[in-house]
């Protein structure tokens, strides 16, 4: 490089080529600053495009969000709603199970007493007649 500007370097000082390669260098430099302003500036329009892209999307999905939020809200409020039905109807089954087995306790000891009964009438007064079961009691007499 020495030896290129000691051969050459009075001619490129005294021809003005130096202030030549001076320019295009400025030229080159400006040229990159203006591509990269112009790169700039397009990327610039490139984001507003996307953001006034995305803008009616995220519209869209803050209004799908709020719906998923109110309809989990729906849901939770419903189950809650189901556990106490499922309490209440619980606490019925309950009930009428202890009352199924009272009636079946009271049943069996009322079908003993009319056994009991008619081993009685036959004992004492076997000429009396007993009088015919009827038809919705047969299967329990």
């Amino acid at each position: 490089m020495e030896t290129l500007l000691s051969d050459f370097g009075p001619l490129l000082v005294s021809g003005g080529l130096l202030m030549a390669v001076a320019t295009v260098i400025v030229a080159i430099i400006t040229s990159r600053s203006k591509r990269g302003t112009e790169r700039a500036d397009a990327a610039a329009t490139i984001a507003k495009s996307a953001t006034d892209l995305l803008a009616p999307l995220r519209a869209e999905i803050a209004r799908l969000e709020e719906g998923q939020r109110e309809q989990a809200e729906n849901q939770r409020e419903q189950a809650k709603n189901h556990r106490q039905d499922l309490q209440i109807l619980t606490r019925r089954v309950a009930t009428l199970e202890g009352m199924v087995e009272v009636y079946a306790r009271r049943e069996w000891a009322l079908v003993r007493y009319v056994r009991a009964l008619i081993d009685a009438l036959r004992l004492h007064a076997p000429e009396e007649a007993i009088p015919p079961v009827p038809q919705n009691l047969a299967d329990l007499i």
